[in-house]
C-alpha cells in the first residue's frame, strides 16, 4: 500500500514534472525565455482583437462609444486570416494571465499526455517507462523546439496521432477517451489551416489500407470526420462574426498566386497575356521578380504595398491566374512544385526556432538585456502589445545541433523499413508505420504551396523516430 501511494503521489509526479521540463529543455537555452517567431506577435494581437470581439458584442457599447467599435471592425477587416483566431486567443490569454511560458506549458503537458497514450496502445509496458520514451524524444527531436516555441505548429503531430489511434485502436480506446480524441482532432485542426486537410489525407491512407473493413470501422472514420467538421463548423463561425464572409479563409494573402509567379508559370503567363487579360496583376509586372514572402508580406512586393481594394481583386484573381498559367505553362508548373515539394520534404534543420528571441506580453525595457532593442514595442490597447527581440542570424551552434536531429530521422526510417523486411511488426505496426509516412509526404506537398520553410516540416518529422523508437523498445522488452 505504501508503495503504491509513494508511486501515485510521489514518483508519477516527479515523472511527469521531469518529462515537461525535458520537452521545454530548448527554452532554458534560451535565457529562461519561451521561443517565439515573429508570426507570434501577430497571434498574440490577433488574440487580444478576437477578446476585444467578443466583449463589444456581450456588452455593446453605446452611441456615443461606436468609434471605438468601428476602429476594432476596420482593424478585423484589414487583418489576414492566415492565422487561426484560436490560436491567437490561446498565446494572448496565456500570455496575459502569466507569460507566454503558460502556453509552452500547456503544450507541453498537451504532447506528453498523447505520448503516454501511444506507449500504452503499443503495450509498451508500466507507465513510469514510458517518460523514458518521451524524454528520449524530447532530447533526440525536433519535438521539445516544436514544444518551447510559440506557435501552433506542435498541434498538427497531435492531430495526426491521435487520427492513428482513433483508426488503429479503436476497441483499445473507452468511451470517453474516443470523445477526447475526437475533440481532440478537432481543437489541433482549428489552430492552423492545414491541419483539416492534413487529417483528412491520413484518414484517406487510412481507409485505402483498411479497405476491406471499410464499411465495418464507419464508426472511426466518422469520429475522425466530426472532428474536422468540428473545427470547420468552428473557423466559420470566425469568419462569420469577424469578417463578415462565409469562407474558412477570408482575406488570406494568395500564396498559390505569389508560389506560381516565384517558380516561374504565373510570371511568363502574366507577361504574355497581359494587359489583354485585364488582370489586377497586370497593374504590378514591374515587381513579380521577389521571393513568396516579399511579394506577400513586405513593401517592395506586391500584395502588401497595394491599397485593400486592389488586395481583394487580387485574391479574387488568384485561382484563374494559378491554372491558366499552370495550363499554359505545365511543364515547368510540375517540375517546380515537385522541386518545392522534396525540398519541403527534407528541410527540417533548426534554423526558424530562434534563439535567442524574447518576447514580453508588457513590454518593459527593463525586462530586455542591455543595449538591446526590440524588434516590435509600442504601447497598445491596455498597454498590452507583445514587446519581442529576435536574433539576426542562425548561430553556428545551432547549425551544428541540426546534424544529429537528420542523423536520427534518417536511422530511425532505415530501421523500420528494416523490421518491417524482417517481418518484425504486426499488421497493425506497418499500418501504423504507412501512416506516419503518408502523414510527413502529405505535410510537405500542403506546406510546399505556402512557402518552404525548414519550421514546416519540422513539426511531424519527429513522429519518425518516435514510431519507431516505440518498436525498438518493445524489442528490448521482450527480451
Amino acid at each position: 500500500m505504501l508503495v503504491r501511494a509513494c508511486k501515485r503521489w510521489v514518483i508519477w509526479p516527479g515523472l511527469l514534472a521531469f518529462e515537461v521540463l525535458a520537452l521545454c529543455w530548448p527554452a532554458f537555452l534560451n535565457n529562461g525565455h519561451a521561443i517565439v517567431f515573429p508570426d507570434t506577435r501577430s497571434y498574440f494581437i490577433a488574440g487580444r482583437n478576437a477578446i476585444d470581439k467578443i466583449a463589444s458584442i456581450l456588452h455593446p457599447a453605446p452611441a456615443s462609444g461606436n468609434s471605438v467599435a468601428n476602429g476594432l471592425d476596420v482593424a478585423m477587416q484589414k487583418a489576414r486570416a492566415v492565422r487561426s483566431a484560436y490560436y491567437s486567443v490561446f498565446t494572448f490569454v496565456t500570455a496575459d494571465v502569466l507569460s507566454l511560458w503558460l502556453a509552452v506549458l500547456i503544450q507541453a503537458l498537451l504532447l506528453s499526455a498523447v505520448l503516454h497514450l501511444i506507449y500504452r496502445l503499443l503495450n509498451l509496458g508500466q507507465s513510469d517507462r514510458a517518460s523514458i520514451f518521451v524524454i528520449t524524444l524530447a532530447a533526440t527531436t525536433t519535438l521539445s523546439w516544436l514544444v518551447s516555441t510559440v506557435m501552433p505548429d506542435v498541434f498538427a503531430a497531435v492531430a495526426v496521432l491521435l487520427t492513428c489511434t482513433v483508426l488503429l485502436f479503436w476497441n483499445d480506446l473507452s468511451r470517453l477517451e474516443r470523445i477526447l480524441a475526437c475533440v481532440g482532432i478537432a481543437a489541433s485542426c482549428v489552430m492552423h489551416l492545414s491541419n483539416p486537410p492534413l487529417v483528412f489525407g491520413v484518414l484517406c491512407v487510412g481507409g485505402a489500407l483498411r479497405v476491406s473493413r471499410l464499411w465495418a470501422e464507419r464508426t472511426r472514420y466518422a469520429t475522425v470526420l466530426c472532428g474536422i467538421g468540428i473545427a470547420l463548423a468552428a473557423t466559420l463561425v470566425v469568419s462569420v462574426v469577424a469578417f463578415k464572409q462565409v469562407s474558412l479563409t477570408p482575406n488570406q494573402p494568395p500564396f498559390l498566386l505569389a508560389h506560381s509567379i516565384v517558380d516561374g508559370p504565373a510570371k511568363l503567363y502574366l507577361r504574355e497575356h497581359c494587359p489583354q487579360a485585364d488582370y489586377e496583376m497586370c497593374k504590378y509586372l514591374d515587381r513579380l521578380d521577389v521571393s513568396v514572402d516579399d511579394f506577400i508580406w513586405h513593401e517592395n512586393g506586391v500584395y502588401s504595398a497595394v491599397s485593400l481594394d486592389s488586395a481583394a481583386r487580387i485574391r479574387a484573381e488568384e485561382k484563374s491566374i494559378f491554372w491558366h498559367a499552370s495550363l499554359d505553362h505545365p511543364i515547368l508548373a510540375i517540375g517546380t512544385t515537385l522541386r518545392d515539394v522534396i525540398k519541403q520534404l527534407f528541410d527540417f534543420t533548426l534554423q526558424d526556432f530562434f534563439i535567442p528571441s524574447i518576447g514580453y506580453a508588457s513590454y518593459n525595457p527593463q525586462n530586455l538585456p542591455p543595449g538591446i532593442t526590440p524588434s516590435y514595442s509600442y504601447k497598445g490597447q491596455n498597454d498590452l502589445d507583445l514587446g519581442m527581440w529576435i536574433r539576426s542570424t542562425e548561430p553556428v551552434w545551432q547549425q551544428v545541433l541540426a546534424v544529429p536531429e537528420y542523423a536520427v530521422v534518417f536511422f530511425s526510417l532505415g530501421y523500420g523499413v528494416l523490421l518491417w523486411y524482417r517481418c518484425k511488426l504486426s499488421h497493425v505496426d506497418r499500418q501504423f508505420f504507412a501512416l506516419i509516412i503518408a502523414a510527413v509526404v502529405i505535410n510537405a506537398i500542403l506546406t510546399a504551396f505556402s512557402d518552404t520553410s525548414a519550421r514546416y516540416e519540422a513539426r511531424v518529422i519527429w513522429l519518425i523516430p518516435m514510431i519507431v523508437l516505440a518498436f525498438a523498445f518493445r524489442e528490448l522488452l521482450a527480451r
